[in-house]
């Protein structure tokens, strides 16, 4: 089956039309505040996730890579979109057109890993960009736990290679 290959400027573009329903949610959020400060809290996280998705869209780096791999994979990104959408929608008109426009952008998404046949963008490949792919970066997040021997006493002094020795 061949590749299909699409411009990184369509996906761009998919991201920023993503970004600005999240955005429309974002305003709705300052734009009803009571004097709840739960409200003013929900309001400012969703403003710093707005500029830290942003951030990312715009200035690709391997060091964001790192701490977010989901949003460098079809899926990942696709089912925060529809988690964006779900956790900031509200009863208006602005949150209602905002969270409906995130949402479909998350479902396209989706779609597009269901698709297999559709070649990811050069901004969400790890190997061209990158230098770990995200499974890198899952195994090396466990690799400081030990490895222990589950042979009757063990004793708990670890040797050289961290490991738990019989006695």
């Amino acid at each position: 089956m061949t590749q299909i290959m699409v411009s990184t400027a369509v996906f761009k573009l998919v991201n920023m039309v993503g970004l600005l329903g999240y955005l429309l949610t974002t305003i709705d959020k300052f734009s009803d505040w009571s004097s709840d400060a739960a409200d003013v809290v929900n309001g400012v996280f969703h403003l710093i996730m707005w500029i830290a998705l942003l951030v990312i869209e715009v200035d690709q780096k391997p060091a964001f890579s790192k701490y977010v791999p989901f949003l460098y994979s079809f899926v990942g990104r696709g089912v925060f979109y529809v988690w964006l959408a779900w956790i900031s929608f509200r009863i208006s008109l602005l949150s209602i057109i905002g969270a409906v426009i995130t949402c479909i952008v998350g479902i396209i998404y989706v779609l597009l890993f269901v698709l297999k046949n559709l070649q990811a963008p050069s901004t969400m490949t790890f190997e061209e960009n990158y230098a770990q792919s995200p499974e890198d970066y899952l195994s090396e997040s466990a690799s400081f736990l030990p490895t222990h021997n589950n042979s009757l006493g063990a004793t708990a002094a670890p040797d050289e290679e961290n490991s738990y020795t019989a006695i």
